[in-house]
C-alpha cells in the first residue's frame, strides 16, 4: 500500500467514524452551492450551519442540537474556484423521504434562506458554469461508500500531514461559534 492509499484510507476510516456508521443506517449525499459567492470558508460555513440547522429542525424537532444527525461537512473550491459543501448525514433509522420532506417544510417555512433543491437523479446534468439563483440542495441517497472518494479528492492524499481545515464533524459545525 503506497502513501497517498494509507492517507485515503485513514481519511475514509476517520469519516465512517465522524458518522457513526453502522450497517442498517441510512446515509444521505448533498451539494449545496450558494447563490452568492462566499468570500471565505467560514463565510460559507456560517451560511451552510443556517441552512441546515433550519432542514434539521423540520427533520429532528425543535431539540436537534442536543443530538445532531452525525455529519461529515467539506467546505470545497470546486473546478470554478467557487466555495460549495458537500455534506454526508447519516440518518439513523429514519428514512430519505423523511429528510426530503424536512427539506420541502424548510423550503415553506423558510423563505429567508433562499433555498431550493432537487434529488439526484441520472438525467441531472452537472454543469461546471452552473450559477444558481438561489442556494441549491442537491441530496441523494449513498448507494456505495464511493461518494467518501469523491468528497476527499480535493486533499492532497500524498502529502505526510493531510490538512482538514475545511472538513467538519456536525459537531465541529453546529458547536463553533
Amino acid at each position: 500500500m503506497n502513501v497517498k492509499q494509507l492517507h485515503q484510507s485513514a481519511v475514509i476510516h476517520f469519516i465512517k467514524q465522524a458518522l457513526s456508521m453502522h450497517l442498517s443506517d441510512n446515509l444521505v449525499f448533498c451539494t449545496l452551492r450558494f447563490n452568492q459567492q462566499q468570500k471565505s470558508i467560514e463565510e460559507a460555513k456560517q451560511k451552510t450551519r443556517k441552512i441546515y440547522s433550519r432542514i434539521l429542525t423540520h427533520f429532528q424537532g425543535r431539540n436537534w442540537f442536543k443530538h445532531p444527525l452525525p455529519s461529515i461537512t467539506i467546505i470545497e473550491h470546486g473546478k470554478t474556484n467557487i466555495l460549495h459543501v458537500h455534506s454526508v448525514f447519516n440518518l439513523m433509522q429514519q428514512t430519505t423521504s423523511d429528510f426530503n420532506t424536512a427539506i420541502e417544510k424548510t423550503l415553506l417555512h423558510c423563505p429567508y434562506l433562499y433555498l431550493t433543491y432537487d434529488t439526484y437523479s441520472e438525467s441531472f446534468q452537472k454543469n461546471n458554469n452552473y450559477t444558481p439563483v438561489h442556494n441549491h440542495l442537491l441530496t441523494r441517497t449513498v448507494f456505495n461508500y464511493d461518494v467518501f472518494n469523491y468528497i476527499v479528492k480535493e486533499y492532497p492524499l500524498h502529502k505526510r500531514h493531510i490538512d482538514f481545515e475545511n472538513m467538519y464533524t456536525s459537531s465541529m459545525l453546529f458547536n463553533a461559534v
